[in-house]
């Protein structure tokens, strides 16, 4: 049995956490692009093309693998939702 870690929303498009592991998840991914960026990026220095350039690649592949595991993890559709007649039923 799948654990979902994730709702879909009822307006809009994606989904929000509904346990810990997806706030977790949502923690994580911030505190990881605060790392790269502090590391990579330092505040107050010339910051070479490169090392932007890793930051964005960083950014871009972190970005996608959080919303992976979150498609991954939603107990539902992922879809935009305008009204209530197509809002999920919440338990």
């Amino acid at each position: 049995m799948t654990q979902y870690w994730f709702k879909p929303k009822a307006f809009g498009f994606g989904a929000a956490p509904a346990t810990r592991q997806g706030w977790a998840l949502g923690i994580a991914y911030v505190v990881a692009l605060a790392a790269v960026s502090v590391v990579l990026v330092p505040f107050g220095e010339v910051v070479s093309a490169g090392r932007i350039a890793a930051w964005g690649l960083i950014v871009v592949a972190a970005t996608a693998a959080a919303i992976y595991v979150a498609w991954l993890k939603t107990d539902g559709r992922w879809q935009w939702r305008w009204t209530k007649r197509n809002a999920p039923k919440r338990s």
